[in-house]
């Protein structure tokens, strides 16, 4: 094929409207499922490596320094510290990476009052018993103290 024909067919367009059908099944795996039942219960639950005797928040099943199962889960205090802030414009709410003494990662959620600022001490609020589902929104806000 000469040259300028090339060319010339490269300008037409060809399309055509289709479907691809998508479907995704996520998990929470079995230490987020945990994490969501603690939730529930109205508690911050952590994983701990036995090993390298590190906490981690939100639970893991495996210790991603060492690479061992973890098989302990300790309770965390409902008292975190706001490490990162964020909000959705200036009359958006706002949200928190609130950190715990001694654990790695931690929880981004909404935070209730003006007075957040970094290194503020946060307390978690959650919905009435009754109404809580095994889901990260079980947890309401934080509440800066």
């Amino acid at each position: 094929m000469p040259i300028q024909e090339r060319i010339d067919s490269v300008d037409r367009v060809r399309q055509w409207t289709d479907t691809i059908p998508l479907k995704y099944v996520y998990t929470a795996g079995v230490a987020g499922q945990l994490f969501f039942e603690w939730l529930k219960k109205g508690k911050i639950e952590g994983s701990r490596c036995d090993t390298c005797k590190v906490t981690y928040l939100p639970p893991r099943m495996y210790c991603p320094q060492c690479f061992l199962e973890v098989h302990s889960f300790v309770h965390l205090a409902n008292l975190g510290k706001v490490a990162a802030l964020t909000s959705l414009g200036d009359a958006g709410p706002k949200y928190a990476f609130v950190t715990y003494s001694g654990v790695r990662g931690g929880i981004l959620h909404r935070v209730f009052s003006g007075k957040a600022r970094m290194g503020a001490k946060a307390v978690a609020i959650f919905k009435p018993e009754r109404e809580r589902r095994g889901s990260i929104l079980d947890i309401v806000g934080f509440k800066i103290l």
